[in-house]
């Protein structure tokens, strides 16, 4: 069902119906585990779809209901984006929603990094707001980070912040065979701080892909850089690294395949050994850590993923269809789910907003100890 923002609060103090839960385009519901109550959809109405760009401050204000592409194209007109993703899919309040990550984040972080202000509304038909328009604002509580990646469970985004940065002038790409690559080598790649440094394991085997963005006098200066570290290296134009960039986003939202996400340790994003055990196609941020897997069709090869992660500390998550059997969470922590109950006791008493979605909640039955 669709409402507008100025009707949003009276329409939750008079809901006597099933949960609800916040949705956009429905890209990134495959995320995180399905209540015993199936929710009901609800999505704000294209009056929320509004941008309001401060081109000489660096930040823009947005609807949760705006295009992540419309938004990027409006901050690239003015030579300006938000690292997130080349060509985003979704809405603002989906990746809010979601805590994604793109094959960027290991160099410029998540959008929870440049998201300085929020306005939502809680399951008591209460708005809320925190943070500000300004870079420097610190107003309230940082339910910025609260927000982001709760999946819908606290309450529904409205509006949000971002601060952004300039557009870079130009883009260059290297790729290299894994199966030559030192633990030596992957270090120093990794010391001249490439925009994307990527390991891609496919069918015709790995690779290390990476890439460098901002003035072309830069980025000729570090691929030549990356070459005396690993040698001869694969150059890869500008439009051949933004191609590769936007595909494996695309690919990762396909929304036909079951999809593994999560990481590990820099202990083992440093590990070639590790890297190149066997395991099916995937790509792993070589920078913090990030990682994702396109297929894991058997519950013996998640199973074996997850126990081989746990050495380094990380974590296998899946995003799946509410039909599914696969566990999507890889992990659960009783002292987080504890904390995440007593908010949602505090900011949706009454259970409007779907709940369950979380690792170790239910929609029923929250403790509060």
């Amino acid at each position: 069902m669709m409402v507008s923002e100025a009707d949003l609060s009276t329409f939750l103090r008079d809901w006597s119906g099933e949960p609800l839960l916040p949705v956009g385009e429905e890209r990134f519901l495959g995320r995180g585990s399905w209540p015993e109550l199936q929710p009901q959809r609800v999505a704000l109405d294209e009056s929320n779809a509004t941008v309001d760009h401060a081109t000489a401050d660096l930040t823009v204000t947005v609807g949760a209901s705006v295009l992540m592409s419309d938004l990027q194209k409006t901050l690239n007109r003015h030579g300006q984006w938000l690292p997130v993703a080349l060509q985003p899919v979704g809405t603002v309040g989906g990746w809010i929603g979601s805590g994604r990550q793109s094959q960027m984040a290991g160099r410029f972080g998540s959008l929870r990094d440049y998201l300085i202000g929020i306005q939502g509304v809680t399951g008591r038909g209460r708005a809320f707001k925190a943070g500000g328009k300004v870079v420097k604002n610190v107003a309230g509580y940082d339910l910025m980070k609260l927000m982001t990646g709760s999946l819908g469970g606290f309450g529904l985004v409205t509006e949000a912040t971002f601060r952004v940065l300039p557009l870079p002038e130009t883009w260059g790409g290297f790729r290299y065979p894994m199966k030559k690559l030192s633990r030596t080598q992957l270090q120093e790649a990794r010391a001249l701080e490439p925009t994307v440094l990527c390991l891609s394991r496919e069918a015709n085997g790995c690779f290390l892909i990476g890439g460098f963005s901002g003035r072309p006098n830069g980025v000729r200066e570090r691929l030549r850089l990356v070459s005396d570290v690993l040698g001869a290296t694969e150059e890869l134009p500008a439009a051949t690294l933004r191609g590769l960039l936007d595909g494996w986003e695309r690919r990762l939202l396909s929304g036909n395949q079951t999809l593994g996400w999560g990481g590990v340790l820099p202990s083992g994003v440093t590990n070639p050994t590790f890297l190149q055990s066997p395991g099916g196609p995937s790509l792993w941020d070589l920078l913090r850590g990030y990682a994702w897997w396109f297929d894991l069709p058997e519950p013996k090869t998640l199973s074996t993923w997850r126990e081989r992660l746990k050495t380094y500390e990380g974590v296998l998550n899946l995003d799946v269809a509410a039909e599914s059997s696969y566990e999507p969470w890889g992990w659960e922590s009783p002292a987080e789910t504890a904390v995440w109950n007593r908010l949602k006791d505090n900011l949706d008493p009454e259970g409007i907003w779907a709940w369950g979605r979380l690792p170790g909640t239910t929609s029923l039955s929250r403790e509060t100890s």
